[in-house]
């Protein structure tokens, strides 16, 4: 898995080398300090659901109050933590505690924090907006087939259908999908380059300068081939034409 996106876009090499160290140092300790920063959480999270346990009726917030000035909801983010995470080693992983707090809200779906958890394993530092983007994407996706069920259906309907990888997938097998996209990548290839040749700025007489200066050996061989192909492409556009007519 990739690390956080911010950070692959990051360049450390146009920091000049002292800043560079500093901040990559500061980094590490960051991160580790993340880590036990969720350690932390989750045991308080524990101690606080032990003393809850204990108080009786009408001393849990009152305690809070005299012990830390915590409001209710504060207390009960920590314990979500601890209910939700509390066989998880956090020691190998860093998640923001704003993440942390959110994946562990009773609400949150088990596959959104599964998900979480198993890309922080992977080695991604994960964000609290990361973890809205998990539960967004869980959300307009949740409904959704899976691709191999989303072929079976498109196949059954024959009509495109909508996966959960984001893509439409064809009424049609696997291997038909694969060699449409690769006959498809072929007709455009060839397309683009007739546009391309059809909207240049270059005369032919610059063509042929810069063909000598970039050693294009074999310029006026792929030349003649190309208007021969092109030549007979529009021959078969005339017939095409004619036959539409007739019939």
């Amino acid at each position: 898995m990739q690390t956080e996106m911010m950070q692959l876009n990051f360049d450390y090499l146009r920091l000049d080398a002292q800043d560079r160290s500093f901040i990559k140092e500061r980094a590490a300790r960051i991160h580790e300090l993340a880590k036990r920063t969720a350690e932390s959480i989750v045991l308080i999270g524990q101690w606080l659901s032990e003393v809850k346990e204990r108080l009786g009726h009408g001393q849990w917030l009152p305690w809070l109050e005299h012990e830390f000035g915590w409001s209710e909801q504060t207390a009960r983010n920590f314990i979500n933590v601890y209910r939700a995470f509390k066989s998880t080693n956090f020691g190998d992983l860093a998640i923001d505690v704003s993440a942390l707090y959110l994946i562990a809200a009773p609400k949150t779906p088990d596959p959104v924090r599964r998900e979480i958890i198993g890309r922080a394993q992977a080695g991604e530092y994960m964000t609290h907006a990361e973890a809205i983007k998990a539960l967004e994407h869980y959300e307009r996706t949740s409904d959704v087939p899976t691709p191999s069920v989303a072929r079976q259906i498109a196949i059954a309907t024959n009509k495109p259908t909508l996966s959960t990888d984001g893509h439409y997938v064809l009424p049609m097998s696997a291997i038909d999908e694969k060699a449409l996209g690769e006959e498809q990548g072929r007709v455009r290839t060839l397309y683009d380059a007739m546009g391309t040749i059809a909207n240049t700025a270059l005369t032919p007489a610059e063509m042929v300068d810069l063909g000598e200066k970039h050693f294009c050996l074999d310029l006026f061989s792929r030349a003649a081939r190309a208007i021969d192909w092109l030549t007979e492409l529009q021959q078969e556009e005339v017939k095409h034409d004619t036959a539409s007519t007739v019939r």
